[in-house]
C-alpha cells in the first residue's frame, strides 16, 4: 500500500504554484502571489518573497506596497469624512441651539397680541418648543383667522402696490410672516381679518391721501 505523501507547508505550496505560473505567464504569477499572500502572516509572507526570483519578488513587494497604500488612503479618507460629518453635525447643533435661544429672547420681549402674532409666524415645530399650551392655542387660532395678501387685495379691491404702501407706512400692517411651500419656500405676509374688514371704509380716504402725497412730491413739498 502506497504511503500518503505528506502535505507541504503552505509557504512551500504557494512557492511551487507561483513558480509554475512564472514559467509560463509571469503576470499570472504576480496576480496569484498578490492574492494568495493576503492569507499569510507577515513572517510567512517575507519568507515566501525571499525565496522568489528577484524580478518576481520585486514586483510582489511593489504590489503589496501599493495595496497597503491604497488601504491606508481609504482608511484616511473614511476617517476624514467621519470627522467632517461629526463637525458638521456639531456645527448644526450649535447653530440650532443659537437659533432657539434667539427665538426665546424675542419671545421674552413680547406680550399679548404681538406675542401671539410672533408665535403664529413660527413653524409648528419651533412654536411647540417655546410656547405654552395656551400660547399655542392662541397662535393656531390667529393663523386660522389670518388672511394672505391675495385675499386682502380681493376684499379691499386694491393693488399689490397699494397694499405694500399701506403695510409699509402702518395704515394696514401685516401681523406676521410665515414661510409657505409653493414651487419653493416663500415668505408670505398675513393680515388680521378683523383689521382688513375695518379698513374697507378707509380705502377712499387712503387713496386720496396717496394722491395728495404724490402731488406734493412732484412739487418738492412734503405732507406733514
Amino acid at each position: 500500500m502506497k504511503k500518503k505523501q505528506a502535505k507541504l507547508p503552505i509557504v512551500d505550496r504557494m512557492y511551487e504554484r507561483a513558480m509554475q505560473r512564472w514559467s509560463s505567464d509571469r503576470e499570472a504569477a504576480i496576480r496569484y502571489l498578490l492574492s494568495a499572500t493576503g492569507t499569510l502572516d507577515h513572517a510567512a509572507r517575507q519568507t515566501l518573497i525571499a525565496r522568489l526570483p528577484l524580478p518576481l519578488a520585486q514586483r510582489v513587494r511593489e504590489g503589496l506596497a501599493a495595496r497597503t497604500r491604497k488601504k491606508q488612503d481609504a482608511e484616511f479618507l473614511a476617517a476624514a469624512r467621519a470627522l467632517e460629518a461629526k463637525l458638521t453635525t456639531e456645527a448644526r447643533a450649535a447653530g440650532e441651539k443659537e437659533r432657539m435661544a434667539s427665538l426665546l429672547t424675542k419671545k421674552s420681549e413680547l406680550a399679548d397680541d404681538p406675542l401671539v402674532a410672533f408665535l403664529a409666524g413660527l413653524a409648528p415645530a419651533d412654536r411647540d418648543k417655546i410656547a405654552t399650551p395656551a400660547e399655542r392655542r392662541n397662535a393656531v387660532a390667529l393663523r386660522k383667522a389670518s388672511l394672505l395678501a391675495g385675499k386682502v387685495k380681493a376684499l379691499l379691491g386694491c393693488t399689490t402696490t397699494e397694499l405694500d404702501r399701506w403695510d409699509a407706512d402702518g395704515r394696514l400692517p401685516h401681523l406676521y410672516v410665515r414661510v409657505l411651500q409653493f414651487e419653493r419656500a416663500t415668505p408670505c405676509r398675513f393680515w388680521s381679518e378683523t383689521q382688513v374688514t375695518s379698513a374697507v371704509e378707509n380705502i377712499a380716504i387712503w387713496r386720496e391721501q396717496d394722491r395728495t402725497r404724490k402731488i406734493f412730491g412732484r412739487r418738492g413739498l412734503r405732507v406733514v
